[in-house]
């Protein structure tokens, strides 16, 4: 029901008081918080309103209007291009090419998150990983990498002939990772469901709606991601410098799910 609402929570540091608006309007939820031995509540202000809305947002690569460039390493060379109703990407040989792109805010929080992507085969050894990832910052990094593997990596998970290997990883709170092979030559579904489970993220990893890993998160809504595709060069994908180009296909990003906004 729209209106505003307060809620009074008490804690061992103190008396808060949080004040929720919901608009008629635009279905947003306005969550402020006020602290003090008391029950008085002053003005909201827009610098300490923070904004939740349900939204479902899709990039499908009819045009590049709707993504930014994060690439790294290309010396401002731009190592992708809209081909057909897809975006292939692609480094170099003998490179340390990083072309990635990514969403234009940093607004996405617990939903669904989906990337459909032709793998094909990649070089034998080449360092050269696609990329499927959600950022904050380098500690609080959500991943897809998919690419040939380091020849010991590939023995662990039974990979074989073109077969590459599929790296599914938290980079930090806490640390988690888990490989699989995966088949070449193929269009795959991609996706990361973020639920909230005591305030916390809980992340479910699935490549074409089979769960292939989950793990329990430290930290929540505190922390909204980019969206980022990416083809790029890396050292642990391989046991070589690329000797090929190395590409992938991104047919679209999409996300269903919650959104936050910091009005100033």
């Amino acid at each position: 029901m729209a209106g505003k609402y307060y809620l009074l929570v008490l804690s061992l540091s103190g008396i808060f008081i949080m004040h929720l608006t919901i608009s008629h309007l635009t279905g947003y939820v306005v969550i402020q918080k006020k602290t003090g031995q008391n029950n008085s509540l002053n003005q909201p202000t827009a610098a300490n309103q923070k904004l939740f809305q349900v939204k479902t947002e899709e990039w499908n690569f009819f045009s590049l209007d709707e993504i930014v460039d994060g690439s790294q390493n290309m010396d401002g060379r731009i190592n992708y291009f809209l081909n057909g109703d897809t975006l292939k990407m692609f480094t170099r040989p003998n490179s340390y090419d990083r072309p990635k792109v990514r969403t234009k805010s940093k607004i996405y929080l617990d939903g669904k998150y989906t990337w459909r992507v032709y793998v094909p085969r990649m070089g034998e050894g080449d360092m050269a990983s696609i990329g499927c990832f959600l950022y904050y910052d380098d500690l609080h990094e959500l991943d897809f990498e998919i690419g040939y593997g380091k020849e010991e990596v590939r023995k662990k998970v039974n990979a074989t002939g073109s077969d590459l290997v599929c790296y599914v990883t938290s980079q930090g709170n806490p640390w988690h990772q888990e490989i699989k092979p995966i088949k070449a030559n193929a269009w795959y579904e991609f996706s990361m469901k973020l639920s909230l489970k005591k305030d916390k993220y809980f992340i479910e990893w699935y490549v074409d709606h089979k769960l292939i890993s989950s793990r329990q998160l430290n930290f929540g809504r505190e922390i909204p991601f980019y969206i980022f595709s990416s083809v790029e060069n890396l050292t642990f994908m391989g046991d070589h410098i690329a000797k090929q180009e190395n590409y992938a296909l991104f047919d679209f990003m999409k996300f269903e799910g919650m959104v936050s906004h910091t009005l100033d």
